[in-house]
């Protein structure tokens, strides 16, 4: 039974982390732009049937953004019972994790086994945990968790093949091998590309860099495919950013001045509020190569490294750089750290390696029960004012006032949302919101 145990170690981590992430997804309701995504962009019609969404997407890329594939997924489950989007949901954090795995591990000519396996993949969800930002927003706020949690699961597997590749394993995924399996991926691409402007921009210029650098570095030649899906990554890229809406938030930001506030908000963001990552990047590579780790896995420790700048310095350009944008550059700062760490613990430093795993997850378990009761607690209170909003529209009471949501930590989607306007109860999300359950007006107050 214990050998049974630790030989399925990392399944049986993966699917505690599904079962607690199904359940803060259903400890998290509808916020803010759910209730805009719920009507149709074209009409203002509620959204009741997927042949709707088209025609809100067109509409969308002259009012939003380009980002349509995202957001039609939002549209698409703002339609659907909210448990269908817990259950989706919980599942694709748990891919993303498992792709951090596959990753972290893609050096290994023998994938390891026992309790290791498991004590890579908590320490991977540990990191996530405790260093992404706004993690409610990115990973169970449904507006936020389609564009950047599936932004997250979409760049790793279309990276994962060039990771492979310069590894000299042209095996990438097993059905990428077949012919059908070709197609899809090139086709891939174009998803790949399109769908999140920091990350499309990381995946697809990341794997355009190992194209070049197999060439010219390693002189061995690259399949046809890869080539191909490169273009169609940028090509699904320039599509999400040429759309009306994007250029004129792009256009509005291109200054030389803007463009230096922005890089200067760039290094902050990525020196200082990452300063803890880079740190340990900085320790798990002085091991490394202490310990005469092998050349692959330090190369594929520089190719998560790049993904990760390309992701945070592309904000350059954008007209913002919000919390949960910086969930790409993130995740990929934790696996160039991550992918040393599996060669360590078979070298002299398997004690720091250890010790660092361990202080993860202690450092995730110290915010564990804190973040999960501050979503219990927007849950509650969220739940009673949306009962209590169906309770006075019941009653003929069209105007209802109730109290904004103020969670204490990223943790709760809501936190650092606009949750209702308390000036203009006609304005956005307000409106929105009474629009969504059937009032004529939401006013919104301080407790």
């Amino acid at each position: 039974m214990k050998k049974e145990l630790e030989r399925n170690s990392q399944w049986i981590v993966l699917a505690v982390i599904f079962a607690v992430m199904l359940i803060l997804n259903c400890l998290t309701l509808y916020y803010v732009d759910d209730y805009t995504y719920a009507f149709s962009f074209a009409t203002g019609e509620r959204i009741t049937s997927i042949a709707q969404i088209p025609a809100s997407m067109a509409k969308h890329c002259e009012l939003m953004n380009g980002r349509v594939l995202g957001h039609s997924l939002a549209q698409l489950f703002m339609m659907l019972p909210k448990m269908v989007f817990n259950v989706v949901s919980a599942f694709m954090y748990t891919l993303q994790i498992w792709l951090m795995y596959k990753i972290t591990v893609a050096g290994e000519e023998k994938k390891p086994g026992g309790l290791l396996a498991g004590g890579l993949v908590l320490t991977l969800a540990s990191l996530i945990w405790y260093y992404i930002p706004s993690f409610g927003q990115v990973y169970l706020w449904i507006s936020g968790s389609v564009n950047y949690l599936w932004a997250a699961v979409v760049s790793m597997a279309y990276l994962y093949p060039f990771m492979m590749l310069w590894l000299g394993r042209d095996g990438s995924w097993r059905f990428q091998r077949t012919l059908p399996g070709q197609i899809v991926w090139v086709l891939f691409g174009f998803i790949a590309g399109a769908w999140l402007e920091s990350l499309s921009f990381a995946a697809v210029g990341t794997g355009i860099l190992v194209i070049g650098c197999r060439r010219l570095l390693q002189k061995k030649k690259v399949p046809v495919r890869f080539y191909l899906s490169s273009i169609t990554g940028v090509a699904g890229y320039l599509f999400m950013v040429t759309r009306p809406a994007t250029l004129g938030k792009y256009a509005s930001e291109q200054s030389l001045e803007a463009l230096w506030r922005h890089f200067v908000k760039a290094c902050w963001v990525y020196f200082d509020k990452f300063r803890i990552l880079v740190i340990l990047f900085a320790v798990v590579w002085i091991l490394a190569s202490a310990g005469k780790v092998e050349r692959r896995y330090r190369e594929l420790s520089l190719i998560c490294l790049t993904a990760s700048l390309l992701a945070n310095y592309v904000m350059v350009l954008a007209a913002d750089y919000y919390e949960r944008s910086m969930e790409g550059p993130v995740m990929f700062l934790i696996l160039a750290s991550a992918v040393l760490l599996t060669p360590l613990f078979r070298t002299g430093s398997r004690q720091a390696a250890a010790m660092i795993c361990a202080v993860a997850v202690i450092c995730a378990a110290s915010q564990f029960f804190a973040g999960c009761d501050d979503i219990y607690q927007s849950y509650v209170k969220t739940a009673d004012r949306i009962a209590y909003i169906e309770q006075e529209r019941d009653g003929g009471n069209m105007t209802v006032a109730i109290p904004r949501v103020n969670p204490s930590t990223g943790y709760s989607a809501v936190y650092g949302l606009k949750d209702l306007d308390l000036e203009d109860p006609t304005s956005w999300p307000n409106g929105g919101m009474a629009k969504f359950y059937g009032v004529e007006r939401i006013e919104g107050y301080n407790e």
